[in-house]
């Protein structure tokens, strides 16, 4: 596969090129040449007259045609780690088609992210295991055609509808992102027992294989620069109505002072909170309103993720999980990040357990900007101004996150990184004065 090209979120609503190559029937006595054309989710063949010039067509309408939807199945054919030709679904029958192999690898770019591949082990050789489960496992593979090292998921299928279900949600959500802080996806191939999902390969190790080591303790300025990455890439979730809902250690890689968010399996678009997976997340990092959801019976938004972010922040300065329990704050010795009161008072403000107390990822991003370029940065100051406390409702409701708008009954937080800034530089003057 040839490298894919920069594209931006949401690809499929931008305007598509369409795509043509020429394409060979293989029959007994004469083979017969076609004309492919992709274009807007549709793939036809039309009959070429003269082979000799393939713009002259039969005139009639496609003799082949495909609609692609997003779960698709298609077949490539390979020899000797070459592409050579496809399937093609036709009057209940496969029918093969050949092509030079550059036409096909620019055909298989295109439909990478819109279709289901078959026959993994023809395009990929296994490298190792990274990480079993009981959803499956992850490995390192190879490309067979570039070479190129990928990480792939393997996800067991259990038959059931809903774990499928669950399944194509994970999918959908990662063709639908791009962002350099966020796992990028490449291809997606089934069989009867597993769905696989190739994506790219993060070198490094994750946070929470990073801080099993005593001694690799973060400083303050590079803990900072984590969480403003993180919060670039929460940012651009909220703002596309994604929610993650596992914001943890295990699941933030870092490497060379880059950081990739990874593992969307409990993600979900807003307004689908209550329908898939209402109760999840990982022990230590979810939110109360996530807990409690079953007797509580109330929707949540994208704040989860910042309470989530807030447990990550609290284990890299001190290297243990927050008690959730009571919400104490014990400070680590051993960790020399520990006497830092202003990471702490961040932590306190991000793990708020009721949402409306607690600020927005925009509000949290710009917060983080504030206190790099300003280390006496007053967050309490910052707080105070953003949130009315004495108003503050205990008993929180759902809240309509269209416009990042959060409204309790006495109270209003405009989650939007102008309102953040707007309260960040007047207090920044007042703090100056």
């Amino acid at each position: 596969m040839q490298k894919k090209q920069q594209s931006q979120p949401f690809l499929s609503n931008q305007q598509e090129v369409p795509f043509y190559c020429r394409v060979v029937r293989k029959h007994f006595f004469r083979d017969r040449v076609y004309q492919l054309k992709y274009y807007n989710n549709q793939i036809t063949m039309t009959y070429v007259i003269d082979i000799n010039i393939l713009q002259h067509l039969n005139m009639d309408a496609p003799k082949y045609l495909m609609k692609i939807e997003e779960f698709t199945t298609f077949e490539w054919l390979i020899k000797q780690q070459r592409l050579f030709g496809f399937k093609f679904p036709y009057q209940g029958k496969l029918k093969e088609f050949h092509a030079d192999q550059t036409d096909l690898m620019q055909l298989r770019q295109r439909l990478s992210n819109r279709m289901v591949f078959l026959n993994l082990s023809y395009n990929y050789k296994y490298l190792t295991t990274l990480e079993s489960g009981s959803f499956g496992q992850v490995t390192s593979n190879e490309c067979f055609f570039n070479n190129k090292k990928v990480a792939i998921k393997h996800i067991l299928l259990n038959g059931k509808k809903d774990h499928q279900k669950q399944i194509e949600n994970e999918i959908q959500i990662l063709r639908s992102i791009k962002h350099p802080k966020l796992v990028e996806i490449y291809e997606v191939f089934k069989t009867e027992l597993y769905y696989q999902i190739v994506t790219e390969f993060i070198e490094g190790l994750n946070l929470k294989q990073l801080m099993s080591n005593k001694l690799n303790q973060f400083k303050n300025e590079e803990i900072l620069e984590i969480m403003q990455q993180l919060f670039e890439a929460l940012t651009f979730l909220h703002r596309n109505q994604i929610l993650h809902r596992d914001i943890k250690p295990a699941n933030i890689m870092y490497h060379n002072g880059k950081l990739k968010l990874i593992d969307f399996g409990l993600a979900c678009y807003d307004g689908k909170q209550l329908l898939e997976n209402p109760n999840c997340g990982t022990e230590g990092y979810v939110a109360p309103e996530v807990l409690n959801v079953h007797q509580t019976k109330l929707n949540y938004d994208f704040k989860v993720d910042v309470y989530g972010a807030g447990c990550v922040l609290y284990m890299l300065l001190t290297g243990t999980k927050l008690n959730q329990s009571n919400l104490s704050f014990q400070k680590n010795k051993t960790y020399q990040n520990s006497e830092n009161s202003q990471l702490f008072e961040l932590v306190k403000i991000m793990t708020k357990p009721n949402p409306f107390d607690r600020p927005s990822s925009f509000q949290i991003l710009e917060l983080i900007r504030l206190i790099k370029e300003n280390c006496a940065y007053d967050i309490s100051l910052w707080y105070s101004s953003a949130f009315n406390l004495s108003n503050s409702n205990n008993s929180y409701q759902t809240a309509s996150t269209a416009r990042y708008v959060h409204t309790s009954k006495n109270q209003k937080s405009v989650c939007s990184f102008n309102s953040a800034r707007g309260i960040g530089q007047t207090l920044s003057k007042q703090i100056l004065k």
